[in-house]
């Protein structure tokens, strides 16, 4: 038996190999898969951190995994805590502080646009959306948060220049006598 029978057998024409003429063998490459359910890239390196620090109760757990089945492109999460707390079976107040704790762990965060509430889930956990998406909105965030640090540098100088004018506003005058001496007033009063 010839190598091109051989996997002729082992991978025969019709089934999930697609089979392809190249230099006189027939080469199988298998079809691209297709996923009929949505999903979403989720950071291993990530998860494994969360998993580790065990801060995390059953319940935020919970929370945490339904609502990162529950975004949308572009990471955003159109669900309300009411909902959540349907799903789950779990009280609105413990619902609640698992969301609060979300935010604190920089797990999801809140946004606002145009009077519109909701939250977004951290893409340094997870994305669901284009590759170049990501590269896009992590690029935007880096540069964002380039301008804030620019922004806080700008009001510390300001709030320098601030101290230095307002010392010197304070400081006693200093008087220079004919000899170039420099004479500092003081309060004392001679006896």
């Amino acid at each position: 038996m010839t190598r091109i029978d051989i996997e002729a057998q082992e991978n025969p024409i019709g089934t999930k190999y697609k089979e392809k003429l190249n230099d006189g063998f027939y080469v199988y490459v298998p079809r691209r898969l297709k996923i009929k359910d949505s999903f979403i890239m989720v950071f291993q390196e990530k998860l494994e951190e969360l998993a580790i620090d065990g801060s995390m109760t059953a319940t935020e757990w919970r929370v945490f995994s339904y609502v990162v089945a529950q975004s949308a492109f572009e990471n955003f999460i159109h669900i309300n805590q009411t909902k959540v707390s349907e799903k789950l079976g779990v009280s609105k107040a413990n619902i609640s502080r698992a969301f609060k704790r979300l935010i604190d762990l920089k797990i999801i965060e809140k946004i606002t646009h145009d009077n519109i509430s909701g939250y977004r889930l951290n893409y340094e956990i997870g994305w669901k959306g284009k590759a170049s998406n990501l590269k896009s909105h992590m690029k935007d965030k880096r540069n964002a948060e380039h301008e804030k640090i620019i922004q806080i540098a700008k009001h510390a100088r300001e709030a320098k220049k601030a101290a230095e004018s307002n010392d010197a506003a304070n400081k006693e005058p200093e008087i220079i006598t004919e000899q170039g001496d420099v004479d500092v007033p003081t309060n004392d009063v001679p006896c």
